[in-house]
């Protein structure tokens, strides 16, 4: 990984180009006249996709047959948001 180290005023007047070295896998080190410790710039890690997929298990289980209907029906959108509100209120105690 490559660590570059610039000071404050020089990052201000080119931060959208650190910001394209972080992306690109760079570690920025941030210095500042006075202070005792940089502040590094650096890209977020990538998210694992299971994260997102394990969260949305959880949330399809935890409603799984809160609606039941039986055929089409046009308003079954205000239907779904009327009883996912309600459930929601008697789960927190709220009326």
């Amino acid at each position: 990984m490559k660590q570059i180290t610039i000071t404050a005023t020089k990052a201000r007047q080119d931060f959208f180009n650190l910001i394209n070295l972080a992306r690109d896998g760079a570690e920025i080190v941030i210095t500042k006249t006075g202070t005792s410790a940089g502040v590094i710039l650096k890209r977020e890690p990538k998210r694992s996709n299971k994260d997102e997929i394990e969260k949305n298990r959880k949330l399809f289980k935890k409603t799984f047959g809160a609606l039941k209907s039986e055929g089409y029906k046009p308003d079954e959108f205000e239907i779904a948001k009327k009883k996912f509100a309600s459930v929601y209120k008697k789960k927190h105690g709220i009326k």
